[in-house]
C-alpha cells in the first residue's frame, strides 16, 4: 500500500527554512491533536468515559545515543488510509478546515525540526494501524511522490496518533 505526496513545490526542503520558533512548531502538532479530539467529540468522549480516560497530548524529548529524538503522540480518533492520505496533500484548501485550512502545518512542523518523520496511528472503530514513514532528503533527491505503509490489524477500540521525529536540523536549547 502506498501513500501519494502531493504537493506544488518540488523544494520540500523549503519547509526547513521556515522562519519557524520551536513552540510555533510544537504548536502545530497540538493543534492538530485538539482538531481531531473536537471534530470526533462525542464518539471519543463516549469511549473516554468507558475508561475514566480523557484526551491526552504528549510531547517528549528523547535520545538515541547522540540523536535527539522528538514525538508527539495523542489519544484523539486517530488515522485511517484516507485520513493519512488526506494528510500528505500538501496545501489544499480543506471543505470544512476548521483550524486548519491548508492541511500544511504537522507537515512544514515537522520537515521544519527534522530530516525523517514517522507516523504510527489507528482509528477507532476500524481495526488497523498504519505506519509511515517520510524522509525529507530522500523526497528532495529522488522526487518520491508515494509513501511505503504498513498496515497491520489491531483493536477497534485503539485510536491514536504517534509521530516521531528522528534526524533533527534544529536543536533544541535552554528554556525552549
Amino acid at each position: 500500500m502506498g501513500i501519494p505526496i502531493k504537493f506544488d513545490n518540488n523544494d520540500v526542503t523549503g519547509y526547513q527554512r521556515w522562519n519557524y520558533k520551536w513552540w510555533y512548531a510544537l504548536a502545530e502538532f497540538v493543534d492538530n491533536s485538539t482538531h481531531n479530539y473536537y471534530a470526533n467529540r462525542e464518539a471519543l468522549d463516549s469511549k473516554y468515559e468507558e475508561s475514566n480516560a480523557k484526551l491526552n497530548v504528549r510531547i517528549t524529548v528523547d535520545r538515541d545515543g547522540d540523536e535527539e529524538i522528538i514525538q508527539i503522540y495523542d489519544n484523539a480518533m486517530g488515522m485511517d488510509e484516507e485520513d493519512l492520505a488526506d494528510a500528505f496533500d500538501f496545501g489544499r484548501r480543506k471543505a470544512n478546515p476548521g483550524r486548519s485550512a491548508y492541511g500544511l502545518g504537522m507537515k512544514t512542523a515537522a520537515i521544519w525540526m527534522g530530516d525523517l518523520f514517522e507516523i504510527e496511528t489507528s482509528k477507532l472503530g476500524h481495526g488497523k494501524k498504519f505506519m509511515v514513514v517520510f524522509d525529507v532528503q530522500k523526497v528532495a533527491r529522488d522526487g518520491l511522490r508515494n509513501l511505503d505503509s504498513t498496515e497491520s490489524e489491531c483493536d477497534e477500540d485503539l485510536h491514536f496518533t504517534k509521530i516521531t521525529i528522528r534526524k533533527l536540523t534544529k536543536r533544541l536549547r535552554g528554556s525552549t
